[in-house]
C-alpha cells in the first residue's frame, strides 16, 4: 500500500512540474478531477476520490464536501480544520492525481479544425500540433485565441523560432482562429489574366505573375514596374511608383503592390488605362 502510494505521489510530482499552471495554490478544482487525500498514520483515511458532478466529495469524519471552486491547498487546510476535533496533530496531504480535461475549439486555417477535449496545462502549440498543424495559408503571426476575458494575440512564427513565452496555456472554453496569411497585389497590362490577387506572404514577383497566368507574348519582362497605390478613398486615386524591375530581378511583393508588365513598344496609352484600372480594383478590394 505504501508502495503504492509512493508511485502515486512521485507521478503528481511530475504532472506538476510538467503542467506549471496545474499549481496546489492557484489551481481550482471542479467537477472529474481525480484526488488522493491522505492522513500521516492513518492508512484507512488514505482514499482516492473523484470529484461528483455536483462539486461534492465524501470524506470519512467530515462527510460531503464540496470542494468546487477551492485550490489544492485550501481542500488541505480545510480537511485539517474539520479533521482536528477527530486526530489531533494530524498531517495531511492533498495530491492532484488527474485533472479533470477541458474543451476548447480551433478553427480557419488549421488541418483538422473542430473541438478539442485536452489536459489541464496544454498550450497552444501543444494543441495546434494535436490538429496537425497550420495550413500553408496560415497566418502564423497574428492568431486570435478568444476567451471569456478578451482576445489574445498568438505569434506562432516566434513561438515556433523559440520564443516560449507567448505559448500561452490554455482555458476551458478557450477558441483558437487562424485566419489566412495572405497579401494582395494587382497584376496588370501584358499578363493573360489581369487583375487582383491573394499571394502568400514572402511571395515574389513571379508569383505573382504566375497566378496572373504568366506574361503574354508581347510582354516586355525587362520592362515591370511596381506602384503602390495612394488616395484610394478619393473618387480619383493615383498611384505612386516604387520602382522598376525586371522578370529576372523576382523582388518580393507587399500588400497593395500594383504590378505592370509594359509591352515590346517604347510607350503604348494602353499601360496608363491599365494602372487606373488596377487601382480601382484595389479601391474595391480593400473596401474604400
Amino acid at each position: 500500500m505504501r508502495r503504492k502510494i509512493a508511485v502515486l505521489l512521485l507521478f503528481s510530482v511530475l504532472t506538476l512540474c510538467f503542467a506549471p499552471s496545474l499549481t496546489a495554490s492557484t489551481y481550482t478544482l471542479g467537477p472529474g478531477d481525480e484526488l488522493l487525500i491522505r492522513v500521516e498514520n492513518h492508512p484507512d483515511l488514505t482514499l482516492e476520490l473523484v470529484v461528483g458532478p455536483d462539486g461534492y466529495i465524501s470524506y470519512p469524519m467530515v462527510g460531503a464536501f464540496k470542494v468546487t471552486g477551492l485550490t489544492i491547498t485550501e481542500v488541505k487546510d480545510q480537511l485539517t480544520d474539520m479533521l482536528q476535533p477527530h486526530i489531533p496533530n494530524l498531517w495531511v496531504t492533498v495530491v492532484l492525481l488527474k485533472a479533470r480535461p477541458i474543451n476548447i475549439q480551433i478553427l480557419g486555417e488549421i488541418k483538422t479544425p473542430g473541438k478539442y477535449s485536452v489536459q489541464q496545462g496544454t498550450t497552444v502549440m501543444q494543441v495546434i500540433a494535436q490538429a496537425g498543424g497550420l495550413t500553408e495559408k496560415a497566418d502564423r503571426e497574428h492568431i486570435a485565441l478568444n476567451r471569456s476575458t478578451g482576445v489574445v494575440g498568438i505569434n506562432m512564427k516566434a513561438i515556433a523560432e523559440g520564443d516560449l513565452s507567448g505559448d500561452v496555456v490554455l482555458q476551458d472554453g478557450d477558441t483558437i482562429i487562424v485566419n489566412k496569411g495572405v497579401i494582395r497585389v494587382a497584376v496588370m497590362g501584358e499578363v493573360v489574366k489581369p487583375g487582383v490577387y491573394e499571394i502568400l506572404p514572402g511571395s515574389r514577383l513571379m508569383d505573382a505573375l504566375a497566378q496572373a497566368g504568366g506574361p503574354t507574348v508581347s510582354a516586355n519582362i525587362k520592362k515591370i514596374s511596381v506602384y503602390q497605390g495612394v488616395d484610394l478613398d478619393k473618387p480619383n486615386p493615383s498611384g505612386e511608383k516604387l520602382f522598376q524591375t525586371t522578370f529576372e530581378q523576382n523582388p518580393p511583393m507587399q500588400e497593395g503592390y500594383l504590378i505592370v508588365v509594359a509591352r515590346n513598344h517604347f510607350w503604348d496609352i494602353s499601360i496608363i488605362v491599365s494602372i487606373l484600372t488596377a487601382l480601382g480594383l484595389i479601391k474595391t478590394l480593400i473596401g474604400l
